[in-house]
């Protein structure tokens, strides 16, 4: 319910306000800068560090839609898939392969 509050639009209409936007998207630039600080250790692939951002957002929010509606899906061990899901992704970024 709070996920749905938060991202979803529950309230028809409802647009929000710019200070809401600006912090929206400081939360992706500060994942950004800590991409970069990966990327720039070596551990990270070489890349745009907003679109790297953005894509594990994506990943981790699309895990999360899905657990909504845990009660339709027959995974039992939500912890394990988010932890799977996003070491898939981290090694797919990675660059060294395992």
């Amino acid at each position: 319910a709070y996920y749905s509050l938060m991202f979803d639009r529950p309230v028809r209409y409802f647009e929000p306000s710019g200070e809401s936007l600006s912090m929206a998207v400081d939360a992706l630039h500060l994942l950004a800068q800590r991409v970069r600080r990966c990327m720039d250790a070596g551990q990270l692939a070489e890349g745009d560090e907003t679109e790297v951002a953005s894509s594990l957002w994506a990943t981790v929010h699309g895990v999360v839609c899905i657990e909504r509606f845990k009660d339709f899906t027959p995974i039992p061990d939500w912890e394990r898939l988010y932890s799977t899901t996003v070491s898939a992704v981290i090694r797919g970024l990675s660059t060294t392969p395992s």
